[in-house]
């Protein structure tokens, strides 16, 4: 039996209280509710101005979360608002200071529609131009768009380009279309409490960074909006996420 030493311990046991506290060990169903006062669309904001993964190549969040299966597990929930609960209180546990989560109704209906497709066709994995021709002909990307229009994202709305390009603020699904030539699931849903310590210690790693000095107007506190979606996959849980820097303006139409 693997013996962890009193560091790693207690960061578990942490963990752990986390997810015992806020899951009620629950099964619930697969989505979530909307939130009143999430911001309307119509920002013309450009994505460069404020994307923190925007550049020329598909990027991911870090690899696959390593294997424990001594670690003790974790019940899945599939309530994207129950998820966030649940990363939001471990980063207040962990005192994170540079950058803020909130949930963001809109971005969970757009990644559940876009997470629909891989049920739908029962696989986990597309060739890439395959995976966006069945995208394009079904009604997933018109959930997408619907769902980024409601959480204020609307500003992109008709773009190839930013539906292409979501995948830089996306955890989960990717799209690799110049190297691997897939459209694929990438994340299954963290099984035991070292994955979730991994997943936290990702996070954590990716956005908390000090301001930096030589950028100008560089926020003391980053906002990132959040939703969140889990689905079965082949018998497999796999969860996904998109995590969009929070528009700092808002709408004209207010």
């Amino acid at each position: 039996m693997k013996r962890y030493d009193r560091r790693t311990f207690l960061k578990l046991s942490g963990a752990s209280a986390v997810m015992l506290a806020l899951s009620a060990c629950e099964d619930e169903g697969f989505g979530g509710s909307g939130t009143p006062g999430t911001p309307d669309s119509g920002s013309s904001i450009d994505p460069s101005t404020y994307d923190p993964f925007y550049s020329g190549e598909i990027t991911t969040l870090g690899p696959p979360l390593p294997e424990a299966p001594d670690s003790p597990p974790i019940p899945v929930i599939r309530d994207g608002r129950k998820i966030f609960e649940i990363i939001n209180a471990e980063l207040t546990r962990r005192k994170v200071q540079y950058f803020k989560l909130q949930y963001n109704a809109g971005l969970e209906h757009s990644i559940q529609s876009e997470m629909q497709m891989f049920v739908d066709y029962d696989t986990p994995s597309f060739p890439a131009k395959e995976g966006l021709k069945a995208r394009m002909n079904g009604d997933y990307v018109d959930g997408m768009w619907a769902g980024f229009d409601e959480g204020g994202y609307g500003w992109g709305k008709g773009s190839t380009a930013f539906i292409r390009g979501i995948h830089h603020d996306c955890y989960g699904i990717q799209l690799d279309d110049y190297k691997e030539e897939r459209y694929y699931l990438d994340r299954p849903y963290p099984a035991n409490q070292a994955q979730f310590k991994a997943l936290m210690d990702e996070l954590e790693g990716k956005f908390n960074h000090a301001p930096d000095p030589n950028m100008l107007d560089s926020p003391e506190v980053r906002k990132y909006d959040i939703g969140i979606t889990v689905a079965d996959v082949q018998g497999k849980t796999y969860w996904a996420a998109y995590i969009m820097r929070t528009p700092e303006n808002p709408t004209d139409d207010e």
